[in-house]
């Protein structure tokens, strides 16, 4: 089955793509917030899911969003805990 890939042929900016992944990344971070124990994993994992469902309209196998903003954000968070000394995890929001 072929996908619409974008829904303005021309050289214009699709403003509502934007819009929808705008909206899509507010919901997952959003729906993150009730997992404040697994901040990290819920977060990659919601976000990634609620912009795979906007890419599925544009893309084969969008699914596969979801699971690389998952480990992406799972690489960031471990990073983060490694590098960021105890005193400046105020920085920690910066480097993910």
């Amino acid at each position: 089955m072929s996908r619409r890939r974008f829904s303005n042929p021309g050289n214009g900016f699709d403003w509502a793509f934007l819009f929808y992944w705008l909206i899509g990344t507010t919901f997952g971070w959003m729906l993150a917030d009730l997992f404040p124990g697994l901040a990290t994993l819920a977060v990659g994992f919601t976000v990634g899911v609620f912009q795979a469902l906007i890419l599925y309209q544009r893309i084969d196998k969008a699914w596969r969003w979801a699971l690389a903003s998952t480990i992406g954000w799972i690489a960031g968070g471990l990073l983060s805990f490694l590098i960021v000394p105890a005193g400046l995890k105020i920085l920690e929001g910066i480097l993910i």
